[in-house]
């Protein structure tokens, strides 16, 4: 049987081949200008959790790339890579099986995938080569997911495969002797892509050499060393955005906490923009520190203020004044006096400038692993996360300020279902669920609310996190009115 922290809350148990106006209204309009305005200046309010204007369908392709470590020093680390199938419900309907879904290297045609739906299967990998891409089309695109687990005695990392875009920002990363990251882009697309890439350091933006208008050929990876561009900088915020074409970017980190120890490792949590309204989310209930790194990418001086999603609610830390980081800069906080330990947390994280940020978190022990809770949305559809072998997984799940429930389903690797739960959470708070034995991955469907969260993993060594991101599942149609005769 599984188990949920339900604090507040309940839980009901439920056993050819492709590459890869009146004067009223016035007074209203001014009052929504009012409000609007002092949302922009306090940048407190909620993102909105669903969106009702325009019909939703099922999306019909997906594609997903993995994170690469070709041309990266990973030392001796087992990798796996699994692409499953969820079998979720939208509007209680299956989704079919019709289409097609194809794995490959990226710039080279894939081969069929005969991946039955609700089940896992694991993927050749080689860590010095091409990470697996996967092309679906279709019925099959629906609830297409993949992650990447690298585990060696002392430390592991969880990525999940994701599709390309325009923008990406990794918090946590850094270019010293015992804190140094890898920044790896693939380009999935016929065209040639250009990218710039922007570095923010405690100084404030960093000039570096050979960043602007890097060239990335169709199916070609860049991996850039961070010790290059920015050497001996021990924390560093990455800005990849795309002048041309879209890319899948991710960064591997490699962080030590004592000079000479064995360093951890970790797949650096992504976000698309900066945001004045952040939350962090996978922040193991057990460390032996942690730190909050906030990177201030504007021109102004931004005041941060730090709330503390916990399993009774939202509060401020007593002891953490308001944070002031400068233009262009990245700021550590330290955390260890401020926040509660043994219970699952998140934090809220406002300012009236946009920033983007983490949560670092050391384990115990001389050669301790770390983690890196990260910026997360509201989901509007399911989210899958796998369980890997070596560590007990942890899916925390915090509600914005009204009430939130959500489903958490594990399933075997043949799709079997393991278990099902429907939890609960209270406005503000976080709440706990972990997966019945036998599970290779969890489906989380929110149901009501704003439901935030990411899946933690500690144990053997490995500390580590995945932000619950949502499945390819439907994207919006624009609403079409008639226009005037």
């Amino acid at each position: 049987m599984s188990s949920a922290q339900r604090v507040p809350g309940s839980r009901r148990a439920t056993g050819p081949r492709r590459p890869v106006p009146g004067g009223g209204a016035v007074l209203g309009v001014l009052l929504l200008a009012l409000a609007a305005a002092a949302v922009l200046l306090t940048g407190t309010a909620e993102p909105a959790p669903r969106q009702t204007a325009g019909a939703r369908t099922l999306v019909d392709s997906a594609l997903l790339a993995c994170p690469s470590t070709q041309d990266v020093r990973l030392g001796r680390v087992t990798t796996r890579v699994v692409a499953g199938l969820a079998d979720v419900r939208p509007a209680g309907e299956p989704l079919g099986d019709s289409g097609e879904l194809l794995v490959g290297e990226p710039g080279r045609a894939g081969e069929p995938l005969d991946l039955a739906r609700g089940a896992l299967e694991e993927l050749p990998s080689d860590p010095t080569g091409p990470a697996p891409v996967l092309d679906a089309s279709g019925d099959l695109a629906a609830g297409l997911f993949g992650d990447r687990t690298d585990s060696s005695d002392t430390a592991g990392a969880v990525a999940a495969c994701r599709a390309p875009r325009g923008s990406w920002w990794f918090t946590g990363a850094g270019a010293s002797l015992d804190h140094a990251s890898d920044l790896v882009m693939t380009n999935l697309d016929p065209g040639q892509a250009v990218v710039d890439v922007r570095l923010h350091g405690p100084e404030g933006t960093i000039d570096t050499v050979g960043t602007r208008d890097i060239p990335i050929g169709a199916g070609e990876t860049v991996t850039l060393s961070l010790a290059d561009l920015a050497p001996q900088t021990e924390e560093l915020t990455v800005e990849v955005a795309a002048a041309r074409g879209r890319v899948s970017a991710a960064v591997l980190d490699r962080y030590a906490a004592r000079p000479g120890a064995a360093a951890g490792l970790e797949w650096l949590p992504a976000t698309q923009r900066p945001s004045r309204n952040l939350r962090l989310a996978g922040i193991p209930s057990a460390g032996a520190s942690r730190t909050l790194l906030v990177t201030n990418p504007s021109e102004l001086e931004a005041l941060v203020e730090v709330e503390v999603v916990g399993a009774n609610g939202s509060f401020a830390p007593t002891g953490l004044d308001q944070v002031s980081v400068a233009p262009g800069a990245v700021e550590s906080v330290p955390l260890d006096d401020v926040l509660p330990a043994g219970e699952p947390l998140a934090l809220r994280v406002r300012s009236r400038v946009p920033l983007v940020a983490a949560v670092r978190t050391v384990g115990t022990g001389p050669g301790a692993d770390n983690s890196y809770a990260g910026p997360v949305l509201p989901l509007l559809d399911p989210a899958a996360v796998p369980v890997p072998a070596r560590a007990t997984t942890t899916v925390q799940l915090s509600a914005g300020s009204q009430p939130a429930r959500a489903t958490l389903t594990g399933y075997a690797a043949d799709g079997k279902e393991t278990g099902s739960d429907e939890v609960a959470i209270g406005p503000g708070a976080t709440a706990a669920w972990e997966p019945p034995t036998g599970s290779a991955y969890v489906v989380v469907t929110p149901l009501e609310g704003s439901v935030y969260g990411a899946a933690t993993y500690a144990g053997r060594g490995i500390l580590a996190q995945t932000p619950l991101a949502e499945l390819p599942m439907r994207v919006r149609t624009p609403s079409v009115r008639p226009g005037p005769r």
